[in-house]
């Protein structure tokens, strides 16, 4: 069901045409959404529901709005135009809303998650991915023993740490901000390399490095969020 910020529109009522469009910095996406009102609603109730669908497009400032044409999906945008029309009779009639996203991609509103126990040198972990695009990874890896200059990849992609985890320590790899913590510390400037990412395909491969003295134990949690061209 369509839905801009928390309104939610009858999808037999209403149309959605997306348009990605090339400029020089990039792709954008347009969404054009046209539609009517509740039918056989009082011209009051129709005015009402206006009033609110343009409050929801517009919520005021620059602050976005969080739109979604699929379930599960979404993306924050702007609108460029809101267009509402009078009917001979009185009251509200079909309305029309331009909105522009501030990315080309839609993300999934719920995050995914995925378990990872490390217990040697090398090991891997199949992460499945139904996304069209690479997405942010969010990687909490806790020691279980000493562990000295961990690393992870996902084949193309490598983050590694010049530093020591403790054991019971945890290093967090924030893919989306692309920063690092080690208990609450900032450790990023001890970072080399790209932030691992999940996607697309049936599956990304993430495989976990360090010293030949770490104890190569631990538990890792991920976090992301799929994302669609």
């Amino acid at each position: 069901m369509p839905r801009i910020g928390a309104l939610e529109l009858d999808p037999a009522l209403t149309a959605a045409k997306e348009t990605r469009e090339r400029r020089e910095d990039g792709w954008h996406r347009l969404i054009a959404l046209t539609g009517l009102p509740p039918l056989a609603a009082t011209a009051a109730i129709r005015e009402a529901f206006l009033d609110t669908l343009w409050a929801a497009a517009a919520p005021g400032g620059d602050a976005p709005v969080s739109v979604s044409l699929r379930t599960g999906r979404a993306f924050a945008a702007h609108a460029l135009r809101l267009t509402r029309e009078n009917l001979r009779g009185g009251g509200e009639g079909a309305f029309s809303a331009l909105l522009e996203a501030l990315t080309p991609w839609e993300e999934a509103e719920t995050a995914s998650t995925a378990p990872w126990g490390i217990a040697a040198q090398g090991a891997i972990l199949a992460v499945p991915c139904s996304g069209t695009l690479d997405a942010p990874l969010t990687l909490a890896f806790t020691a279980s023993g000493t562990v000295y200059f961990p690393s992870f990849t996902d084949g193309a992609r490598t983050l590694s740490f010049s530093g020591t985890v403790p054991g019971g320590k945890t290093l967090l790899l924030d893919g989306p901000r692309e920063k690092a913590w080690l208990d609450g510390a900032d450790v990023t400037g001890q970072c080399a390399g790209a932030f691992p990412r999940i996607g697309p395909g049936p599956a990304t491969t993430l495989q976990y490095l360090d010293d030949p003295d770490s104890s190569h134990t631990g538990s890792a949690a991920l976090s992301w969020r799929d994302r669609w061209v």
